[in-house]
């Protein structure tokens, strides 16, 4: 979203701590990530050399990052208990490891953006009246019929006590007098959770699930406490 809409200042959170390092060289220091990219290579050598490394310094990690990222499987981040990064190599046949010119406007997009990394709790502790919030937490699809939701599937990531936490401070923000939308799984237990705001369903499609039948269309929701032209007045971007 944040790229789409392209807002004249921001601030992105992330508790991923490498995404929001991977976001901070590329607007700091472009250039060197681009030659640092360059020479690497699609392969299951390369990939196992990369996904083995423990780089020091901040440009190395965010170069780990970006090339895991383009050469992993579908894009997905996932670390074990240590820490270490786990995804399997991609089936992709020649992947855009280094594109410069994406990069590069990424980086331009990044410059009036504030990058923290952090919980989302304490990132949004400042948003004021008139600030366009938009909350992205990881979540379950629950699309395919014997799904119960975000439950079992990711309790351990962000469970229903972290979207209960999420709930009570999208609706601190709505008293505030912020504009807040959520994307968030089509479940009843999350739903009842954002009662007071608007909701409407969304389908979009998935690759990402342990078992091929539960990948195609799924079901989300979003919650939203305004109309879409109150976006044009506000001050700024909060996700």
């Amino acid at each position: 979203m944040f790229f789409h809409l392209r807002p004249a200042r921001a601030t992105l959170s992330d508790l991923n701590a490498e995404l929001v390092n991977a976001y901070r060289q590329v607007c700091d220091r472009v250039d060197e990530v681009i030659e640092a990219l360059r020479p690497l290579r699609h392969s299951q050598r390369e990939y196992k050399k990369q996904r083995q490394l423990v780089p020091d310094g901040a440009l190395e990690r965010a170069v780990q990052f970006i090339y895991l990222n383009r050469t992993c499987w579908n894009g997905l981040y996932r670390v074990n208990r240590a820490g270490r990064f786990n995804v399997p190599i991609g089936r992709h046949r020649y992947p855009r490891v280094c594109d410069p010119e994406v990069l590069r406007a990424a980086g331009g997009a990044l410059r009036g953006a504030k990058l923290l990394a952090g919980d989302f709790e304490d990132v949004l502790k400042d948003a004021r009246e008139g600030d366009f919030v938009y909350l992205d937490p990881p979540y379950a699809t629950a699309a395919h019929p014997r799904a119960n939701g975000f439950i079992e599937y990711n309790s351990s990531l962000f469970a229903l006590a972290d979207q209960k936490r999420l709930a009570a401070v999208a609706h601190d923000l709505r008293r505030r007098g912020c504009l807040v939308l959520i994307s968030n799984v089509d479940h009843p237990t999350i739903v009842s959770l954002f009662r007071g705001f608007r909701s409407t369903r969304i389908s979009r499609s998935s690759t990402i699930a342990g078992i091929i039948t539960d990948r195609g269309k799924v079901r989300e929701r979003l919650f939203l406490n305004f109309a879409l032209e109150d976006l044009g007045a506000s001050n700024g971007s909060t996700a």
